[in-house]
């Protein structure tokens, strides 16, 4: 039912106006054409009762919040940030690239400046740390600081000691700090991104996590796939956020939301959406393609930490030129060379002679995974490198059906990998060099592209992405660049920049 903001007051059409007086005892009625209005002032605990009254009011953000930041909010992240203030526990399921981290802090800022809420805890996973969670604040929140509890137990707790309004951890980095959290009285809001790795409600994380959102505490749970593997998905989210809303353990939530149809296998339910929808509320559910106003492709960075075995020969290639990986010896003989065994390192897998030299690349693939989930439709994952591109395969062909395309694939099976990636389920993935796909081949089945590692030519890049950003494509598309170093990271901006790669190699061996 729909509520007005006219001179500073709510105005709407009560349904039962003797319970609208006792609920607002400032209540004003008007007779207008025949029609009953009622009026309440403008307030964020009006807009509150209103919506917990099956309203759907505006709150006082449309006409005194300011939106900092050098963006203006787009109408889905307005009613996104609106959405929250309203709702003390609650879930969001907009998509990858509709953004919702912006709304979302949105939200908390107005919370802050009203004084409803103190502090801001945000847990998500580490690849969003700083790129996304800690970069949005710096850049849109001038006023506000923030604190990235990462490191050691004793450098986060001398974080967490800092007079901040926001302080963000991973959703594993929790524990070593839970005690000194549970104290903090102050930080009440806590939202946890990527909600759905808390499916599970046996897990030392969920509990964990589970101890710190005490009643009077805001908690809000943010994930574009809810119920990535199963239905039953959503019944840890939901005992994390709103445990009242379903009153019962997970046997009885799967007998609800799926069906067994042989000793190990269960399928969904017919109506398990619905059930899903009666339980994660209230939510808000925003696609990509359904925000109409967002440009058509947008670009995402996501952080992958080099495991410690990757850093160790990571940082002596930089010092030395060469390193031993398990016996082997990758040695560079000129720039471009290091440059290139600096990326190998990165992903995982670099060349000794004719050799490969594997290393764990735990981390990086956590993250690669992560985006894969986010993903609505197919993935393109585009890898450089022959040996890194066939452990990815690996490893990602135990969880999704996958193609390879490199140098080796004939054209013949290239063009039965493409067709069925265009008109079939599956691949659902195609694990790529973009050099051997970076012209004329139309895969707009996908609206995700993942680069692994960043290629060294602008119009590989170029072109590879315009494998999915072409005519035909109906959905929105996302664009994600996975980095782990300074070097990455510098890449990736001069191919978004369209600079001179030559010249950046050049000025990274200087220094």
């Amino acid at each position: 039912m729909q509520v007005d903001i006219i001179n500073d007051h709510l105005v709407y059409r009560p349904d039962n106006i003797d319970q609208h007086r006792v609920v607002f005892p400032e209540l004003k009625v008007a007779e207008v054409r025949g029609q009953t209005y009622a009026a309440v002032p403008l307030s964020l605990a009006n807009s509150q009762l209103l919506n917990n009254m099956g309203y759907t009011p505006p709150t006082p953000m449309r006409t005194a919040y300011k939106w900092p930041g050098r963006y203006k909010p787009y109408k889905h992240q307005l009613i996104t940030a609106e959405f929250f203030a309203l709702n003390r526990r609650a879930f969001c399921n907009n998509g990858l690239g509709t953004g919702k981290t912006l709304a979302t802090l949105w939200a908390a800022d107005y919370l802050m400046s009203i004084g409803a809420v103190q502090k801001c805890l945000i847990v998500s996973p580490l690849s969003t740390l700083e790129c996304v969670w800690a970069k949005e604040i710096f850049i849109n929140f001038p006023r506000r600081k923030s604190a990235t509890l990462h490191g050691s137990r004793q450098k986060r707790l001398t974080l967490l000691n800092e007079n901040v309004d926001f302080y963000i951890i991973n959703h594993d980095g929790i524990g070593t700090i839970i005690e000194e959290l549970r104290q903090r009285r102050d930080i009440d809001l806590i939202v946890i991104d990527e909600l759905a790795v808390m499916r599970n409600a046996k897990t030392e994380r969920f509990k964990t996590i589970k101890s710190l959102i005490t009643p009077e505490k805001w908690a809000w749970g943010l994930t574009g796939t809810p119920t990535p593997n199963a239905p039953t998905d959503a019944y840890g989210q939901v005992k994390l956020i709103k445990p009242e809303n379903f009153n019962g353990n997970f046997t009885k939530f799967k007998n609800i939301t799926m069906v067994q149809i042989s000793p190990f296998k269960w399928i969904a339910r017919t109506g398990a959406e619905q059930v899903i929808n009666q339980v994660m509320h209230p939510r808000i559910r925003y696609a990509l393609e359904d925000c109409v106003d967002l440009p058509p492709t947008i670009y995402h960075e996501r952080e992958a930490q080099l495991s410690p075995d990757q850093q160790k020969h990571f940082t002596k290639l930089q010092r030395e030129a060469a390193t031993e990986i398990d016996g082997k010896e990758v040695t560079a003989v000129n720039a471009a060379v290091l440059v290139s065994k600096l990326l190998q390192t990165a992903c995982g897998v670099a060349y000794a002679g004719d050799e490969r030299a594997k290393l764990d690349f735990g981390p990086r693939l956590n993250v690669l995974k992560e985006c894969i989930n986010e993903a609505k439709a197919k993935v393109i994952v585009f890898v450089p490198f022959t040996g890194a591109l066939e452990a990815l395969h690996t490893e990602l062909v135990k969880d999704w059906t996958c193609a390879i395309v490199d140098g080796s694939t004939s054209k013949g099976k290239r063009d039965t990998i493409f067709n069925a990636f265009q008109e079939n389920p599956n691949p659902k993935i195609i694990i790529a060099n973009a050099q051997a796909m970076s012209h004329g081949v139309t895969l707009t089945a996908a609206d995700t592209i993942i680069w692994y590692c960043p290629p060294f030519s602008n119009e590989v890049y170029e072109q590879a992405n315009a494998r999915i950003i072409r005519p035909g494509q109906t959905l929105h598309t996302n664009i994600v660049h996975i980095y782990g170093t300074t070097v990455e990271r510098k890449v990736y901006g001069v191919l978004k920049e369209r600079g001179k790669l030559q010249s950046l190699v050049l000025d990274l061996l200087k220094k």
